[in-house]
């Protein structure tokens, strides 16, 4: 039986009743826009630094996987090379550690909650809910990491900056970023 699905930004209609939708109700957080929606993802109760495990050794007993190293480059800005996230693809948690296996709670480098997961058929959902949003807002309002370093990662933004690019490149890509989170 194919079901039509239609996507709206944090929202699934049709027979898909959105998860986000109902954690924000559970935790009784109010959309106030969709940058306000994306920034709560940090109160989440199940993503609260006393829920999550405190170890790497933790977070595997309690079924995280540990992330492959291409998928730490969004959690290793200022210089934290040695971050390592680890997720859980069925509780949307995620958590970072350094190098020490200390949980990582600056908001450059923070874990998010995931509304959808980063692998297998929620893949495409995670893009559209959690990575282009923290493409065009960060983690936070006042997150210091730059546009292209949040697109590219740290290297690839550094690289960027050291090379010829059209003036107003990344003024132009935030604008496409937001006329597509409408569209969403």
């Amino acid at each position: 039986m194919i079901v039509f699905v239609k996507i709206r930004f944090f929202r699934v209609t049709n027979a898909v009743y959105s998860r986000e939708v109902r954690c924000f109700r559970k935790n009784k957080i109010r959309q106030k826009g969709k940058s306000n929606l994306h920034y709560n993802r940090l109160a989440l109760r199940e993503q609260q630094l006393h829920v999550l495990p405190k170890s790497p050794e933790e977070a595997e007993k309690q079924g995280f996987v540990k992330a492959p190293d291409s998928k730490n480059i969004y959690h290793r800005h200022k210089g934290q090379m040695g971050n390592v996230k680890y997720y859980n693809s069925s509780t949307k948690q995620e958590v970072i550690f350094d190098e020490n296996g200390k949980v990582v709670t600056d908001i450059a480098n923070i874990g998010t909650y995931n509304y959808f997961a980063p692998d297998g058929l929620e893949g495409i959902f995670h893009i559209l809910v959690d990575v282009l949003p923290y493409y065009q807002w960060g983690n936070d309002k006042n997150d210091p990491i730059p546009t292209e370093d949040r697109i590219l990662g740290p290297e690839g933004g550094k690289w960027l900056r050291n090379h010829p690019i059209p003036e107003n490149f990344f003024e132009n890509l935030s604008k496409d970023l937001d006329e597509i989170l409408k569209r969403l």
